[in-house]
């Protein structure tokens, strides 16, 4: 259960992140490609862990 609370966390800062990025502009944001290396990585490494959560079982 406390895993799922740790997707849960990860999943909300991707998507508060995505969103500031977008609504603070591209004038003050990162350039769109920094914006989603940011976004994806967070993303990339739940994935992995979770890949690896799940060959352990």
């Amino acid at each position: 259960m406390d895993s799922w609370f740790y997707i849960l966390k990860i999943a909300i800062a991707s998507a508060v992140l995505s969103a500031l990025i977008k609504w603070v502009g591209p004038t003050v944001a990162p350039p769109e490609s920094a914006a989603l290396i940011l976004v994806l990585l967070p993303t990339a490494i739940l994935g992995s862990w979770l890949l690896s959560r799940l060959s352990r079982s």
